[in-house]
């Protein structure tokens, strides 16, 4: 084809220029078309993560009708072990004003409940400032939720025609294990984008579509995770903390999903016509430990052995109250390596001590910031909450600001520590009503509330006396044993024995608060006061059987065997109708050669409890060793039902049997303990004569 038949093709092509242009209009129209095309069908309705998913997520709330055949809004009983138990109408009175809290175990109101968190502080100043008005503030907190999971929820709330959201979230997001293998490398702009894309029809149309075709349920991007419908917190999985490891691009992918998170949440609600009230989350500074410390990479053998020395020596110091040598050993350290959390915790303490208190709060947040277990929000997580209200124009309440001014008018200094909160998150009564009055003073800045009908001086009284009522010493003695509980579960013994000896001045000499008494004091060096409580515990209750063995096991580890006879005698005495008391100390009198005080006691044992496992297995060796072979038998028979996978049960039960000529049983039983433990001693020699004998016994 020659050129001059080829111009009236080129001479019919639009230039560049206009290609570009009309690209431009009609991709926008064929989306608008698509994206209407989707709404009027009812596709791609729900608003998904596209970084993260979730695996068969349930309503928090269902519906339930009464006998007047209204429905109500329940929550759900697969989700009452981390939420609160809820209940509003379905349909909201004409007039009423309706509040969803959302957020982690702050907004739960945890160590307590929906009541005395600051969501039922809020009810309560808004019934007393405007009575006449219906007001419905609904906890939808959750324990251990991070911001992924509570923009899920919140789309859930804005199903029950809600007026406003209040969100506190931001000290849950490293407690998931999760990924963002292409978060990191998406420009801060594109994010945003990427949160206004994803409330399309077309986008969840698009998304939904790739993962039917798709097995390993990926996104649009390629690799969305997806995570349990309930969460499964990292801890749960290691011993404390040890799972974490510094890792910075993760912190900063967290970090961009929390906003994403946080400027969606903006989305959904004006989508509902609700307004939103942010709280920047505040922590522990003071009295809250890193809950884990790393080195800086590339640290060498030398440098760290000197950064070892340097702060032993000012742990030292410090703990002989020489804080101002104390702060020069620490500062030399720091110079070696200024990325151990613990370090920055330890400065800032001797600091405090010195009445350095400005340098103090810098150190106190470095040491928060550092923390490689980040269980407490980061100042930048903070920061990002501030950010995005102040951008979209919505109020805040600045809780860090807040505790700052409880502390100073309390100690003189602003560094929140034990004063506000009762471990390294959760607020003190105090501290949680302040929390509520500060969002009904934003509610009234809004024009929610009336400036004039504020709660006077008597009404906020006479609200926090009833609230007051509310914590009795049972309720709050449970709560402290709770937050031990959980200062346990975290790794960290010291805070966690400080509760339980609150919890146990509140609760008395419980079995349950003892134990755990016992377990974080063994853990942190209180021993001697552990076993000390043990014993208090055994003369409240004689017939728990952990007590003793934790009583038995502790002295142990305080005195070894020293008068270890004495002390399991006492026991006894104490204790009489206690098996285990009687059980551990036919044990030590077997150690000491006393076999018939010991076979005694092994009786009294199985008296009290018929077939105790234990007693059974030890007065079936005493049996053994006396060459009483039959009588062992049915006694060790009962110790291998007990604990099938105890190889030495099954060893001394095939020596009873072998001696009472049972020899293929025998034969089976240590074959069996060498299956168990192929190391254990004598069992090998023990069955190849088993097998001599009965080959002796077919022979002849």
């Amino acid at each position: 084809m020659t050129a001059k038949q080829n111009k009236p093709l080129d001479a019919g092509r639009l230039p560049l220029w206009k290609r570009a242009v009309y690209g431009l209009f009609t991709t926008p129209v064929f989306l608008l078309i698509c994206e209407a095309s989707l709404w009027m069908l009812g596709l791609g309705t729900r608003g998904d993560d596209p970084f993260i998913g979730f695996e068969n997520w349930s309503s928090l709330f269902i519906a339930e009708e009464d006998s007047a055949g209204s429905t109500w809004m329940v929550t759900a009983p697969a989700k009452l072990e981390n939420f609160n138990l809820q209940r509003f109408p379905r349909q909201k009175a004409e007039g009423s004003q309706r509040v969803f809290c959302l957020g982690g175990s702050t907004t739960y109101g945890r160590p307590y409940d929906a009541s005395l968190s600051f969501c039922g502080w809020l009810q309560a100043f808004l019934d007393s400032a405007q009575p006449e008005q219906s007001w419905e503030v609904i906890n939808a907190g959750g324990i251990s939720y991070a911001s992924y999971r509570v923009v899920v929820l919140m789309e859930e709330m804005t199903r029950y025609d809600p007026d406003y959201f209040i969100i506190y979230a931001g000290h849950n997001e490293f407690l998931e294990r999760r990924s963002y293998p292409m978060l990191s490398s998406i420009p801060r702009p594109a994010l945003g984008l990427a949160g206004a894309i994803s409330h399309t029809h077309l986008f969840r149309a698009m998304n939904s579509l790739v993962e039917n075709l798709s097995s390993e349920n990926v996104s649009l991007e390629g690799g969305r995770l997806l995570l349990p419908s309930e969460v499964d917190e990292i801890l749960n999985h290691s011993v404390g903390p040890s799972a974490y490891h510094r890792d910075e691009a993760f912190h900063d992918s967290a970090l961009m999903h929390y906003r994403y998170n946080l400027e969606r949440m903006v989305k959904i609600a004006g989508k509902a016509g609700a307004g939103v009230i942010f709280v920047i989350p505040a922590a522990n500074l003071k009295d809250s430990t890193p809950f884990k410390s790393e080195h800086r990479a590339g640290l060498s053998e030398t440098a760290l052995s000197r950064w070892e020395e340097l702060v032993e020596h000012g742990v030292s110091l410090q703990r002989r109250g020489e804080h101002g040598q104390a702060v020069d050993a620490f500062q030399a350290a720091w110079v070696i390596d200024d990325q151990y959390a613990e370090l920055h915790f330890r400065l800032a303490t001797s600091l405090l001590a010195l009445d350095r208190k400005v340098e103090a709060r810098d150190a106190f947040l470095q040491a928060l910031n550092l923390d490689v277990a980040p269980l407490r929000a980061p100042e930048d997580f903070q920061r990002t909450v501030r950010e995005v209200a102040s951008v979209n124009g919505l109020p805040f309440v600045d809780y860090p600001g807040i505790v700052d001014e409880l502390t100073l008018d309390t100690l003189g200094y602003p560094i929140p520590g034990r004063e506000i909160f009762l471990d390294h998150v959760h607020p003190s009564f105090d501290a949680t009503r302040a929390l509520a009055l500060a969002l009904m003073e934003e509610l009234s800045s809004e024009g929610v509330l009336d400036p004039s009908l504020l709660p006077a001086a008597a009404r906020l009284s006479e609200v926090s006396e009833a609230k007051r009522a509310e914590l009795t010493p049972e309720k709050e003695g449970l709560a402290l044993f709770k937050l031990g509980q959980l200062l346990n579960w975290a790794g960290k013994p010291d805070e966690a024995y400080a509760q339980f000896l609150q919890s146990r001045d509140l609760l008395g000499d419980r079995p349950e608060v003892i134990l755990a008494l016992a377990y974080a004091g063994g853990l942190s060096g209180h021993l001697e006061e552990a076993l000390q409580a043990l014993e208090d515990g055994i003369a409240v209750s004689p017939d728990s059987v952990d007590l003793v063995l934790v009583a038995a096991l502790t002295h142990r580890r305080l005195h070894g065997d020293e008068n270890v006879l004495p002390f399991l005698k006492r026991m006894v005495e104490q204790a009489p109708q206690n098996q285990m008391a009687h059980d551990l100390y036919g044990v030590a009198l077997m150690e000491k050669g006393q076999m018939a005080r010991a076979m005694f006691h092994f009786r009294q044992a199985l008296d009290i409890e018929p077939g105790f496992p234990e007693a059974s297995y030890h007065l079936g060796l005493a049996l053994n060793e006396k060459g009483r072979f039959a009588e062992a038998v049915p006694y060790l028979e009962v110790a291998v039902e007990a604990d099938p996978e105890d190889a030495l049960a099954h060893y001394h039960l095939g020596v009873a049997l072998g001696q009472t000529s049972e020899l293929t049983r025998s034969l089976s039983a240590f074959e069996e303990a060498l299956r168990l433990d192929p190391e254990i001693s004598g069992a090998q020699k023990n069955a190849e004569a088993m097998r001599a004998r009965m080959r002796d016994t077919s022979t002849n």
